[in-house]
C-alpha cells in the first residue's frame, strides 16, 4: 500500500495516538467508498494493518524484557518444554517462573 494516497494527507497533526486512530479509520472509510478502489487492495492494506497492530503489541510487551541467549543440552530443553506445556506457559515465561521460584528459596534459605 506503500505509495497510496488514502485522504487527509497533510490537512491535520494529530496530538495524540486516540486522534491518529480515529484519523486512520476515517481514511479507511473514504478510501473504501471511492470506486476506483479494488477489493484486493483494501484485503491487502487490512491485513498489513493488523499485522503492524499486532507488531506494534507485541513490542510493547517486550519493552522491559532483556533478551538471554545460552545453551541447554536436548535433554534439560525436552524437560522444559515438558514443564511449560504442563503449566501452559512459553518456555519463556516458564524459565522466569523456575528463577523466581528458586530465588525465593535460595532468599529464605539464609
Amino acid at each position: 500500500m506503500k505509495g497510496k494516497n488514502i485522504a487527509l494527507e497533510k490537512l491535520a497533526s494529530f496530538p495524540d495516538s486516540a486522534d491518529i486512530y480515529h484519523a486512520i479509520h476515517l481514511s479507511f472509510d473514504i478510501w473504501v467508498t471511492c470506486p476506483l478502489t479494488s477489493p484486493d487492495d483494501i484485503k491487502n492494506f487490512r491485513n498489513s494493518f493488523n499485522k503492524a497492530k499486532a507488531q506494534r503489541k507485541y513490542k510493547k510487551m517486550q519493552e522491559d524484557k532483556v533478551n538471554v541467549q545460552f545453551f541447554l543440552d536436548a535433554e534439560t530443553r525436552a524437560q522444559l518444554k515438558e514443564l511449560s506445556r504442563v503449566r501452559r506457559l512459553s518456555t519463556g515465561e516458564m524459565l522466569h517462573d523456575l528463577i523466581v521460584e528458586e530465588y525465593k528459596r535460595y532468599r529464605h534459605s539464609r
